[in-house]
């Protein structure tokens, strides 16, 4: 890890930039098998987006693995070096297995389409690309190049995010417009550049990465509920506007799980000085973290995410709300009186709240 920590400090120094295309460039230029699905994921060097770029590739889609600073793209391919390891060590198991079934007249263990095709099987996949999703003319860029250089693209995980916590009236709106240019802005200018593409193909599918606050406003966070509740309306009507051209649109709406979100998250918390508020907002981080710290395994995310992706499920379904005890919360809060889940939350709140 220290040793990959002065490599980037290295890149970042004299001509790093320069050094980091031309890597960006040879893994760009390697042979790409022809027909294979390709995706671009935004926001993937960590979280949802790094397990959701390698559960693309173990089932061999062509994965631009985009964002903001691709220097830190060597946590993401670490880990698909060591799902490659992986891959090999199944695939020469099945191998042997096929050979000796083979001899007597038996198929092979595994089929192309669902098991590893060998060494660098799925870090041969992830093709990483800078885009800055706030910058919209850099983002219609990047999916231009991809799109020119695959000859398509079936797949676009808007998953690029932050969040932005504090008190309403506390906030000064910088830290709005901030929240809002990542988590909205920047995920329409994306979308809004794939779409010439799949609306030519007559085919493709959009997965928005939302959040369970997209579905149930929480105290403390004003500016990321907001940002998600944005990206559900934006999406449904995304998803009515697309559906005669074959695009088929998805919202994930996952709870608390082990992301680097949370971490970034706490430490940008905004405070205003002699705040009313602080003791409540104490209450909700101390929530907050506790709810982190206990969260679910991001790969259940990026499995679901696949299989939607790929046409596997989601026939009929248009929003997935995950874990099932969150599916649970926001079924109870569509159901009861908006006054008595408020009072269920201020209970819960009280006790940090100043009187």
């Amino acid at each position: 890890m220290k040793a990959a920590i002065r490599h980037c400090r290295r890149i970042r120094e004299g001509n790093g930039m320069q050094v980091n295309e031309d890597r960006m460039r040879e893994k760009a230029a390697a042979p790409i098998r022809e027909n294979r699905q390709v995706a671009i994921v935004t926001g993937t060097s960590s979280g949802f987006g790094l397990h959701i770029c390698l559960e693309l590739a173990r089932a061999g889609v062509i994965v631009a693995a985009a964002m903001r600073n691709p220097e830190k793209a060597e946590k993401l391919f670490a880990a698909a070096e060591e799902a490659d390891r992986a891959a090999r060590i199944s695939s020469e198991a099945a191998g042997r297995s096929a050979a000796g079934r083979e001899e007597d007249g038996g198929r092979p263990a595994y089929s192309r389409e669902l098991a590893p095709l060998g060494t660098g099987a799925v870090s041969g996949l992830i093709r990483p690309i800078a885009l800055d999703v706030r910058d919209d003319a850099r983002a219609a860029e990047a999916v231009r190049q991809v799109a020119e250089t695959f000859g398509r693209i079936d797949i676009l995980v808007n998953n690029a995010g932050m969040a932005t916590g504090g008190f309403i009236g506390d906030l000064p709106m910088e830290a709005w417009r901030d929240q809002f240019a990542v988590n909205v802005f920047g995920l329409i200018a994306v979308t809004g550049a794939v779409l010439p593409y799949m609306r030519e193909a007559r085919s493709g599918c959009i997965l928005q990465m939302s959040s369970v606050s997209g579905a149930i406003g929480l105290p403390g966070y004003g500016p990321y509920v907001s940002s998600k509740f944005a990206v559900e309306g934006f999406s449904e009507s995304l998803a009515l506007e697309t559906a005669p051209y074959g695009i088929r649109t998805y919202v994930l709406e996952p709870a608390s799980y082990k992301t680097d979100i949370w971490e970034k998250g706490f430490a940008g918390i905004r405070r205003a000085e002699n705040s009313p508020n602080e003791a409540a907002l104490e209450r909700m981080l101390d929530m907050s973290r506790a709810s982190a710290e206990g969260g679910g395994d991001p790969r259940d995310v990026a499995k679901l995410a696949v299989e939607l992706a790929l046409g596997r499920k989601g026939r009929g379904r248009f929003r997935y709300v995950i874990p099932r005890g969150a599916a649970l919360l926001v079924a109870m809060k569509k159901r009861l009186p908006f006054r008595l889940v408020q009072n269920i939350m201020l209970r819960i709140l009280h006790r940090g709240m100043k009187r």
